[in-house]
């Protein structure tokens, strides 16, 4: 089985509600045409719009429905206000365990997100897209590339696809599509 991890299109914001832009709308609409080659047979993503919309092109190419999971969505940073979030980003590419109030650590949205994607190798697929977040997507990479850190984070695009190589239920390896 293929899974291809895809950060979502470009978006009007960082809201779970925030829509993709014209030029995001767009992209999803290449991006489903790029990956329709690759053998698609099953699309999820996370419940925010802009991951949602980002597969939408494909699953209607495919003729299903996006298939949403919780896990699948944006690290949680505070339930409070972070005043400094260039510190905060520094610290906790630094350290996988930082995390300040109602936050989660890099490791526990890690964690989350290898559960879904867990779940998604033991469904019967040829080649599952995923769509989520950049961090999320990030702090994922970083368990098997510990070298993924902020300056890869910020490199990542809207649209951005990485291919992830398992060993049973394992994420052993991954490369950019």
């Amino acid at each position: 089985m293929r899974l291809l991890l895809v950060r979502h299109c470009q978006s009007t914001g960082g809201k779970p509600e925030s829509p993709l832009t014209d030029g995001g709308r767009a992209a999803a609409a290449l991006l489903a045409d790029r990956l329709m080659p690759l053998g698609p047979d099953a699309t999820y993503a996370s419940p925010f719009s802009r991951a949602m919309s980002t597969v939408s092109p494909l699953a209607t190419q495919l003729q299903t429905e996006v298939r949403v999971d919780e896990r699948l969505r944006e690290r949680v940073r505070s339930s409070e206000e972070i005043e400094d979030l260039a510190d905060y980003l520094q610290r906790s590419f630094a350290d996988e365990h930082y995390r300040v109030v109602g936050g989660e650590s890099l490791r526990q949205a890690a964690d989350r997100g290898l559960a879904a994607l867990a779940d998604v190798r033991r469904a019967d697929h040829r080649c599952a897209v995923v769509a989520s977040h950049r961090t999320l997507i990030a702090s994922i990479l970083r368990t098997i590339d510990p070298a993924f850190g902020l300056d890869e984070w910020r490199e990542m695009t809207t649209p951005d696809v990485f291919s992830l190589q398992f060993d049973g239920l394992r994420l052993v390896a991954f490369e950019r599509v």
